[in-house]
């Protein structure tokens, strides 16, 4: 039996029409498939197309941020710098000290940097090779300030923290007593900073005469004096002048030019001094070993 003879026309052409609209249709879709982008990206997709993963890059903390396992933070004074070499001598009578604490410090920054450390409660802690842990409070500073233990700037307060900690240690006492860091030796506070002896050399020989009164003899010669002075480059180096009036730190020795690098403690600027000059002006070298 035929279909037209089962199914009338009437019924027959809508149904052929309906299938030829829905292949239309359908072969539409297809071709906007293969010609369009597709507009939601799968999964799978995003994992392919995606950039790779970035390494995380290690960030480095700058040291006076840092915090040290006891909870304590170094204070930014503790990085030395030329400028935060600027403290001088103040109303005590302590160049030997002072002069030694500038010319250790400008051999061993890194050391010097991380001698004190400020704690939570605002007291300070220093500790020098060899020695152990001195404590400088808020009241202790007051009272170095009030004696002119050291010169120096507002915003730079490391040369008095190790100064005060170097008085509580020749007091035997936590309140300091200032009047014992004067007409100190040199080589004392070079004992505390580095727990090392010095050596001394003589430039010109003391001696009394017959009256009693001190007096200096001739100096070594210069070839001897340079000789010293070359054994002494980057170790931390005082000189004592005539009759032991004031001490000078030794920053160098220039030896092509013959210029010793020097700096009064009293002054913030450093200078370079002929060595015929220095032979003549000054009697002792005193060196940390």
């Amino acid at each position: 039996m035929t279909i037209s003879a089962k199914y009338p026309a009437f019924f027959i052409i809508p149904v052929l029409a309906v299938g030829v609209v829905t292949m239309i249709a359908s072969f539409s879709r297809r071709t906007d498939n293969l010609t369009s982008a597709p507009t939601t990206l799968t999964q799978q997709t995003v994992a392919s197309t995606a950039s790779p993963p970035v390494t995380p890059v290690a960030v480095t903390v700058p040291r006076k941020n840092r915090v040290s396992s006891d909870g304590s933070t170094p204070i930014a004074s503790t990085a030395i710098t030329p400028r935060s070499l600027s403290f001088v001598q103040d109303g005590l009578h302590n160049c030997g000290t002072v002069a030694m604490l500038i010319s250790w410090a400008s051999a061993y920054p890194r050391e010097a940097a991380r001698l004190v450390r400020r704690q939570a409660n605002g007291s300070y802690l220093v500790k020098a090779a060899g020695q152990a842990t001195v404590v400088v409070t808020a009241a202790n500073l007051a009272s170095a300030n009030k004696a002119g233990v050291v010169l120096a700037p507002r915003d730079d307060r490391w040369s008095e923290i190790v100064l005060t900690a170097f008085t509580i240690r020749q007091s035997g006492n936590p309140i300091p007593n200032f009047k014992t860091i004067e007409w100190l030796y040199a080589g004392d506070i070079g004992d505390f900073l580095t727990g090392r002896q010095c050596a001394v050399f003589d430039i010109k020989p003391e001696m009394t005469d017959a009256s009693g009164r001190l007096k200096v003899g001739a100096p070594v010669t210069p070839v001897e004096l340079e000789k010293q002075l070359k054994k002494y480059q980057g170790n931390p180096t005082v000189a004592y002048t005539n009759r032991r009036i004031h001490i000078w730190s030794v920053l160098g020795y220039d030896a092509r030019r013959k210029l010793v690098r020097m700096r009064n403690p009293r002054h913030r600027q450093s200078l370079s001094m002929p060595l015929s000059t220095f032979r003549q002006k000054f009697q002792m070298i005193v060196r940390l070993t």
